[in-house]
């Protein structure tokens, strides 16, 4: 449940930072044996989508906005050898 919310969040975050193709269509959902490589993957797409954000904020609130989603995207992400809840 918290992956899911924090990857709704940070979808979220990045289309207000025009960083998210609204139109895109959504992948099939992932088979349990690949859920740790997919968290692996969406943990080094953390940096660079806070690049793409920063680089598209214009206001201190957008720059602060970009900051929190970097947090949470690492939060969600890369939290390697943590139990899962």
């Amino acid at each position: 449940m918290r992956r899911s919310l924090g990857a709704l969040l940070i979808a979220g975050l990045l289309a207000a930072c025009g960083g998210v193709d609204t139109g895109a269509e959504t992948q099939p959902a992932q088979e349990d044996g690949a859920a740790g490589d997919v968290t692996a993957m969406a943990c080094s797409d953390c940096p660079w989508l806070y690049v793409r954000c920063m680089s598209r904020a214009t206001t201190p609130e957008a720059q602060a906005t970009c900051e929190e989603a970097r947090l949470l995207c690492e939060e969600t992400f890369c939290t390697y050898g943590a139990a899962a809840e």
